[in-house]
């Protein structure tokens, strides 16, 4: 680790002054860069979160559909074997009446 001293004139003269200086101008350069990708990664990261609650919502909303559409298909399918039957049943009656030329009783 770094550690940075500072010491009397005589240490470090002015060059070493200037040195430090720098190293210290660096330092607080970089804490405001990094600070900012900190706060731009904590917006993004907020972002995100919320794009994925609307999607959860989304799904959920679709989730809802899927099951109405479901019970839809259940019943028009119940529906259409209970018009089959009724159409196999007046067929078979059809059939009947042109073979014996009357309707069963």
């Amino acid at each position: 680790m770094n550690q940075i001293t500072v010491g009397d004139k005589n240490d470090y003269g002015e060059f070493g002054r200037l040195a430090v200086r720098d190293r210290l101008t660096l330092a607080q350069q970089e804490l405001v860069i990094f600070t900012e990708k900190m706060t731009k990664q904590a917006q993004e990261i907020s972002d995100y979160e919320y794009e994925i609650s609307l999607l959860r919502k989304q799904i959920e909303g679709l989730e809802t559909e899927r099951e109405k559409d479901k019970k839809k298909i259940t019943e028009l399918e119940e529906l259409l074997a209970k018009a089959r039957e009724v159409h196999t049943g007046h067929s078979e009656l059809t059939c009947l009446s042109s073979v014996t030329g009357a309707l069963p009783m």
